[in-house]
């Protein structure tokens, strides 16, 4: 079976799974994978220096924007406590079947804001949450 190049995907055709239940986000960021270096310099070698990867110094953060829902479970709200379950977010392609598969690895929310409550302005509210994960897949 050959593979067709559906182009480039778009950044706001996904979703989040948790559990079992799905959930559309305003938004996600903080997917990233990034280690720190140790550099040794060899005595006697002047023309490269050796480089090795440190133990991780911090967690992964993401932060993910959802507009409040009344009377719908949301586990995010439950700060602290590890989810139990990986994270799951898919980004679908320009016909809305998954293309891009990360699963998130040992997550617990970290933080949860909800924005600011203005009578003079007509904006949906947004819940912001900031879930820490060890490590992820990309499938």
């Amino acid at each position: 079976m050959a593979l067709i190049n559906s182009g480039p995907l778009v950044g706001f055709r996904f979703m989040v799974t948790v559990g079992g239940i799905s959930m559309g986000f305003k938004s996600v960021s903080g997917i990233a994978r990034k280690i720190e270096v140790l550099t040794y310099q060899e005595g006697g070698v002047n023309d490269y220096v050796h480089t090795f990867p440190k133990p991780a110094a911090s967690e992964g953060v993401l932060t993910l924007e959802k507009g409040v829902y009344a009377d719908i479970y949301n586990p995010f709200y439950i700060v602290g406590e590890p989810l139990g379950v990986p994270l799951i977010l898919i980004v679908n392609d320009h016909l809305g079947l998954p293309a891009k598969t990360y699963s998130f690895m040992d997550c617990m929310v970290k933080s949860w804001s909800a924005a600011e409550l203005d009578a003079q302005r007509n904006e949906v509210l947004i819940d912001k949450f900031e879930v820490t994960y060890s490590s992820f897949i990309l499938l």
